[in-house]
């Protein structure tokens, strides 16, 4: 084997090792993106399905008449220590749908 014949072993196989280093390299980091999306996909899902009951509730609500948001038997706020105006208002809602679907 002459030395120009070792000399262009050495620079191929240099250059087919880094090009190997980044292709490993930029799999792994698109393998730790697609993980990212994957959690960010099954927490969009989650809160897609709880918007879901949401609106579910809120069109049974809505099918009604505007006066049984008035009635006494609702959830009275001052009666209840609610941790949030949300939490109110869900439990409202909830309320209001379980009574339409029954009545």
């Amino acid at each position: 084997m002459s030395i120009w014949t070792m000399v262009a072993v050495i620079v191929v196989a240099a250059t087919l090792g880094e090009v190997l280093k980044s292709y490993f390299k930029s799999k792994e980091r698109a393998d730790k993106g697609d993980s990212k999306l994957t959690e960010r996909l099954q927490r969009y899902e989650l809160e897609m399905e709880a918007m879901r009951k949401r609106i579910r509730n809120l069109e049974v609500i809505a099918a009604g008449s505007p006066g049984d948001f008035q009635q006494e038997e609702m959830i009275d706020p001052d009666k209840f220590d609610f941790e949030t105006e949300e939490e109110f208002n869900e439990k409202l809602i909830n309320q209001l749908a379980r009574k339409k679907t029954k009545g």
